[in-house]
């Protein structure tokens, strides 16, 4: 499955299936990060109307550098092979992950429960923690908890404030299962003595 990775039992169709008539107008972007664990590469594509596709070429030539060699090499060689079997083994292995990190995730008491309905990361929503605390007086944002949480359960996570959402924390389960286990019941702790 080369779309992209969906651990979760949501089946996506991608609008040109739908909408055949759409093909000239739509521009789809992918990439290979979460589908075959290459996110440190970089590597992806981009496919739509050849006129935008020239456009995006002269811009991004100037605005990036290719991938590695490496990459590009690793990549052909799984495409023209059509081999599935690490692809298959990496969903199994990232959707025990996200059974498991859900499980956890269960005991949280006052942030929701996140659903990952796709790549490899819960997103826990701290909307309504942030307003119980602000109704005490209390203003914090999702930096502010992320650095609150590594430096108290030694456990490293990503704010959404840099990405326009200062009530949004990620957390990764791309890991094997122990970590997974290790990770997720540190900040759970944390948070939830913040009640």
């Amino acid at each position: 499955m080369l779309w992209g990775f969906r651990p979760c039992p949501t089946t996506h169709h991608p609008i040109v299936s739908a909408a055949p008539r759409a093909r000239a107008r739509t521009l789809v972007v992918n990439s290979f990060s979460k589908s075959l664990a290459l996110t440190a590469f970089r590597i992806g594509y981009l496919a739509g109307p050849e006129a935008i596709i020239r456009a995006v070429k002269a811009l991004q030539n100037h605005t990036t550098c290719s991938p590695s060699i490496v990459a590009q090499h690793a990549l052909l060689h799984h495409l023209e092979s059509g081999e599935t079997a690490f692809e298959q083994k990496l969903h199994r292995q990232v959707a025990a992950a996200r059974t498991l990190g859900l499980s956890i995730l269960s005991m949280l008491r006052s942030i929701p429960q996140p659903t990952a309905q796709g790549g490899f990361h819960f997103y826990l929503d701290l909307s309504g923690w942030q307003r119980h605390a602000k109704a005490r007086g209390r203003e914090i944002n999702a930096g502010e908890v992320a650095n609150v949480l590594l430096m108290d359960a030694g456990v490293a996570t990503v704010s959404g404030t840099p990405f326009g959402d200062p009530a949004g924390v990620r957390l990764s389960y791309g890991i094997d299962l122990e970590l997974v286990d290790k990770g997720l019941r540190r900040p759970i702790a944390t948070l939830n003595t913040w009640n």
